[in-house]
């Protein structure tokens, strides 16, 4: 069993890396829509066209995951809450898409369109930033179960026939008596027969 610890260390190291890096680009390209959208509208020219580009990364990237996870809920005719932001999400980007590709879909001479980049960047972003932090108690918590296993000792010293025998610690018998010398750990669980340390 305790070959099984390092694999799922690895495992969900490699998946923290990797949400790390998500959230990291997510947080970057969600700060210039977030400010051109809410703060500085009217900073830059083409701003509609500018917030696509650094929302793209975050809604098929950063936030694939929720897609992903969302149509394999669908395919089982279930929902989640992947499902949830999968919809919030993606309406609000394709919805925002096509005002700034055909800008005369939600008004008739293509002024005044009102796009939602921000809503579906900020939205992936705050969600994958939770997720970060689960992902980091988790890995906090195999890294702690590891060292836990590492401090069990590796051999034991039993008396089998009035002889002492050292031996590893999965050849250990139900009835063996296990001897436990001062300043050693105790290796397995037991009842205490005799002795004073």
């Amino acid at each position: 069993k305790s070959l099984d610890i390092p694999l799922i260390s690895e495992k969900e190291e490699e998946r923290f890396k990797t949400l790390k890096l998500k959230l990291i680009i997510a947080v970057l390209c969600t700060l210039p829509v977030f400010v051109l959208s809410m703060i500085f509208p009217k900073l830059l020219p083409y701003p509609n066209w500018i917030m696509l580009i650094f929302s793209i990364p975050v809604v098929f990237w950063s936030g694939s995951e929720f897609f992903i996870n969302a149509w394999n809920q669908l395919k089982h005719f279930s929902a989640n809450m992947d499902t949830l932001v999968a919809i919030g999400t993606g309406s609000a980007f394709i919805y925002s898409l096509i005002n700034t590709l055909i800008p005369e879909f939600s008004s008739a001479d293509g002024t005044n369109v009102h796009v939602y980049y921000e809503s579906a960047t900020v939205i992936i972003t705050f969600i994958l930033l939770g997720r970060f932090w689960e992902e980091k108690a988790k890995v906090k918590a195999a890294s702690a179960i590891k060292k836990l296993m590492g401090l069990q000792p590796k051999d034991l010293t039993v008396i089998r026939n009035d002889e002492e025998l050292s031996i590893p610690i999965h050849a250990v018998l139900k009835n063996d008596i296990v001897l436990i010398k001062p300043g050693e750990q105790i290796p397995v669980d037991g009842i205490v027969k005799k002795g004073s340390s």
